[in-house]
């Protein structure tokens, strides 16, 4: 009677007159029960975690995330100061060719402005000839003057250009060096923390290992 009553059990209302197919889902339940003890067994005998171990990984992992942070923001600081550096070169570069252009743009006026004067009082002249033949002078003067002042303003305007980037640059590295100051020392500070937990934990598992060996 037991066994009926268990085959009753395991039938369901869907497979009702068919023993045979609750025979099957009888077979199933009962591997399914196997494997689960096998299971449980497996894990039951694997050997205990060891907790410091584990304890020591993680403490290890904090160091090596601590440290890929400051890493990182050293870098930022290099950033910083490469951004500094080429933001006073470009400054000084842009200064010293403004000064340049400066100087030749005052000879290059004053070397028009002297040949073009006669070429002026000429073209008044009496003789027409000559008045003719100093327009040609005077027009050709003025074009070469337009065509070097346009190149002048050229060179100008790219030392301004210079100037800008190089003071834009600058600005940047002293922000970017700012922030890199703040966080370099917020990593520095948990480097050093993370370090002091690790080398406290490896030193109280050496303790704890020489009292073992004594013991």
């Amino acid at each position: 009677m037991p066994h009926k009553t268990y085959f009753l059990f395991l039938r369901s209302p869907k497979h009702k007159n068919k023993p045979f197919t609750t025979l099957v889902i009888m077979k199933k339940n009962i591997l399914t029960l196997c494997l689960s003890l096998l299971t449980w067994m497996a894990f039951s005998q694997a050997p205990p975690v060891d907790k410091n171990a584990a304890k020591l990984a993680r403490l290890e992992r904090s160091v090596t995330m601590a440290e890929a942070k400051l890493t990182k923001y050293e870098r930022k600081m290099a950033l910083a100061d490469s951004l500094l550096t080429t933001g006073t070169k470009m400054v000084a570069e842009s200064k010293a060719e403004h000064k340049r252009l400066k100087k030749e743009g005052k000879v290059f006026d004053k070397t028009y402005g002297q040949a073009r004067k006669p070429l002026v009082k000429k073209t008044k002249s009496k003789n027409k000839v000559d008045a003719k033949k100093a327009k040609a002078e005077l027009k050709k003067l003025d074009k070469e003057y337009k065509i070097k002042t346009r190149a002048y303003l050229t060179e100008l305007k790219k030392s301004i250009k210079l100037m800008s980037k190089g003071n834009s640059n600058i600005a940047k590295g002293k922000s970017y060096r700012k922030t890199a100051k703040v966080y370099i020392k917020n990593a520095q500070k948990s480097v050093k923390e993370a370090h002091k937990k690790l080398d406290q934990k490896k030193e109280e598992l050496k303790t704890a290992a020489d009292k073992n060996t004594k013991a």
